[in-house]
């Protein structure tokens, strides 16, 4: 028995958990992400000059999708980090 078998293998309760965890977390940051897209619009009336309306809305709404993806993943990220600091915290009791 190696030293690392006990920190490699994981527990089939705390990996549902943690997905668990992951998929709150990341529906939290699409919500959010969404209502702070609605709510101020992004898209000024008059698009750059020498910009095609159509070209700069394209752009703007790659923008906001990158931006709605990243903000999920971090969600997700940061909510099973914290997921797996109360875990630990609680274990340590």
């Amino acid at each position: 028995m190696t030293p690392w078998e006990g920190v490699v293998s994981m527990n089939l309760g705390l990996a549902i958990i943690l997905l668990a965890l992951a998929g709150a977390g990341g529906w939290l940051g699409w919500t959010q992400a969404t209502w702070a897209m609605r709510r101020r619009p992004l898209i000024p009336s008059d698009p750059p000059e020498g910009v095609s309306r159509r070209t700069f809305r394209r752009l703007t709404y790659r923008r906001q999708r990158l931006l709605r993806y990243a903000m999920t993943v971090l969600y997700a990220n940061v909510s099973v980090a914290s997921g797996i600091a109360l875990l630990l915290a609680i274990s340590h009791r």
